[in-house]
């Protein structure tokens, strides 16, 4: 039967190949299980053939939905090539995978998959570092402190990021090319130009100080420095290098130098952990804060320190929280020192990234609030307070807003007007002010918000809802906002509307009784009189009786008759008996 030792021997030739082969030849059947996988597979993947076969091809897949989404992408196509999948080894290791692979039908119907699969881990982490690094590069570039630049084997620059085309004054597209040369300045183009070409008739680095020159005539003095690029066989391809403005360099290096005393000199807490909660940085004020020194926390577990109940658990919810993109406001609680002392902290957390945008960290920037709690335990006091003088003090109180509005009364206030709070809170002070004194406590009030008093006192008169007068003796002073500027004014008004009548009626009495002493003549001083006839003598000598001189000095009249003394001597003289 030489055909059939000819086909045998055909069989047995690929087999060999099948198995020397660096690929891998597999096929599945309509449910995805493994019918055959050439023992390459054991070579990236460390299962034999015999434990791959009969088992599911996703079991082997880094992620399942991987095995579904190639399911659908070969049975839309019918073929795929240079398909990527992820497969992970026996150990756990992850695999990149290169498959080109077809549908199998039997009958017109889907009966399987088989194809062919490359490892291309390899080059795949290449790409990715090659990737990682063009877009470092990128990056780099973008926000360097230096100008970069690209240019070729004919000196045409290919590429300049935005710190030379700040420096020179230009853009990218002014650039390209030989447009460069425009950025040197005249005095030193033909040095550099020089300098360059023998640079790369040598094919060497070089490095040299010039002078820019923009458009507009602002001059830098740099420093450029240039490296050797070359392909794969070792050809010229151009030059990669930066121009770096020394006077900037210099601020950078003074930057650098003193950042750490800068972060050093926060009075905030700065702590750096991984995402597992190891402790990588402590400045001076989270030693001073929190009681520890760094050499006491970094490299040791934060939840080791006690600093709060679960403490490490509330962190890794918001560390979740922040992962997932959210933006979190500071969190706010107590934290307990090395010393015992309970201290309270406001924390903000943030996620620390690398260059390729992948968490590797948190910080926390801790503020010391304990003395602002205490203010503001003090400042809720203080509002309880005012709050209960506000509603149960026994003067009216209100708020003026700057339209000269109330916005706020109590009801002692609603008492003095005799209105409700809603009749009350939105009139304007003058509804309820006397005509005749409205004017006056119109322009006190916009003084008062003007800051050009700081406050006012005065006696003014209010309309009752029954249209009755009421004084009130006014207290008004303004109550600035954060920034100094008067909000809202505070009045406060005493009702001396009885005290006001009293008053009123004293000083009726007391014009009155002024007015009959102006009509009263009064005599004063020494009267001579004579001791015996009783008569006064005047201011030229003249001797005149009581009666005559007392009429011609006052208003008064007198008339005469017997007091009951002289009666009785009367009556003795006469004799005549008394009854």
């Amino acid at each position: 039967m030489p055909e059939k030792a000819e086909l045998q021997g055909s069989v047995d030739e690929l087999t060999r190949l099948l198995e020397s082969s660096q690929d891998v030849f597999y096929r599945t059947d309509k449910e995805g299980r493994v019918t055959f996988v050439t023992p390459s597979i054991e070579r990236y993947a460390g299962y034999t053939p015999g434990e791959l076969i009969g088992r599911y091809a996703h079991e082997v897949y880094a992620e399942p939905a991987d095995r579904h989404k190639f399911l659908e992408e070969i049975r839309r196509t019918g073929t795929v090539i240079d398909y990527g999948v992820r497969l992970v080894d026996r150990s756990g290791e992850i695999h990149f995978a290169s498959v080109n692979a077809r549908v199998l039908y039997e009958n017109g119907k889907f009966a399987g998959v088989e194809g062919v699969m490359r490892d291309i881990t390899r080059r795949r982490r290449l790409e990715l570092h090659v990737a990682e690094s063009e877009q470092l590069f990128r990056n780099l570039a973008q926000s360097a402190p230096v100008g970069i630049f690209l240019s070729d084997e004919q000196e045409n620059c290919t590429f300049v990021n935005p710190k030379w085309c700040e420096l020179a004054g230009m853009t990218s597209e002014e650039a390209t090319g030989k447009g460069w040369l425009k950025a040197i300045h005249p005095d030193d183009r033909e040095r550099v130009f020089h300098e360059r070409q023998a640079a790369r008739s040598q094919e060497r680095d070089f490095e040299i100080d010039c002078r820019f020159q923009t458009p507009q005539g602002k001059v830098s003095i740099t420093r450029a420095s240039a490296i050797i690029l070359k392909d794969s066989k070792g050809r010229f391809t151009g030059y990669l290098g930066t121009i770096t403005d020394l006077t900037g360099i210099h601020r950078a290096e003074q930057v650098t130098r003193n950042l750490g005393s800068i972060i050093e000199s926060f009075h905030d807490a700065i702590v750096v952990f991984t995402l597992d909660g190891v402790i990588l940085h402590w400045n001076k004020a989270a030693e001073r804060i929190y009681g520890y020194t760094a050499g006491e926390v970094i490299g040791r577990h934060t939840e080791a320190l006690n600093l709060a109940a679960n403490h490490w658990q509330q962190i890794e919810v918001i560390l979740d929280r922040l992962l997932l993109g959210q933006i979190l406001a500071p969190v706010y609680g107590s934290r307990r020192r090395k010393d015992g002392k309970v201290i309270y902290v406001s924390v903000t957390f943030s996620i620390v990234r690398d260059i390729s945008g992948a968490p590797i960290g948190a910080t926390a920037v801790v503020r010391d609030i304990t003395q602002r709690k205490i203010e503001l335990d003090a400042l809720q006091r203080s509002e309880e307070i005012f709050r209960a003088v506000f509603d149960r003090g026994t003067v009216g109180i209100a708020m003026i807003g700057a339209d000269l509005r109330f916005s706020r009364v109590n009801p002692t206030l609603l008492k003095i007007l005799g209105r409700s709070e809603s009749e009350l809170i939105g009139m304007k002070i003058s509804d309820v002010t006397h005509p005749d004194d409205v004017e006056k406590v119109s322009q006190l009030a916009l003084s008062l918000f003007r800051s050009e008093i700081p406050y006012y006192r005065l006696e003014k008169r209010y309309l009752h809802k029954s249209g009755s007068v009421v004084w009130a003796r006014l207290t008004a002073t303004a109550i600035p906002n954060s920034e100094g500027v008067p909000e809202f004014g505070l009045a406060m008004i005493e009702d001396i509307s009885d005290s006001k009548k009293y008053e009123q009626e004293r000083e009726s009495i007391i014009e009155q009784l002024q007015e009959a002493l102006a009509n009263v003549k009064t005599l004063s001083g020494l009267l001579p009189m004579c001791s015996w006839c009783k008569k006064i003598r005047d201011e030229h000598g003249v001797w005149s009786e009581i009666e005559v001189y007392i009429q011609q000095r006052s208003d008064a009249d007198i008339t005469h008759g017997i007091c009951t003394e002289c009666q009785n001597k009367i009556r003795k003289d006469l004799g005549l008996e008394l009854k």
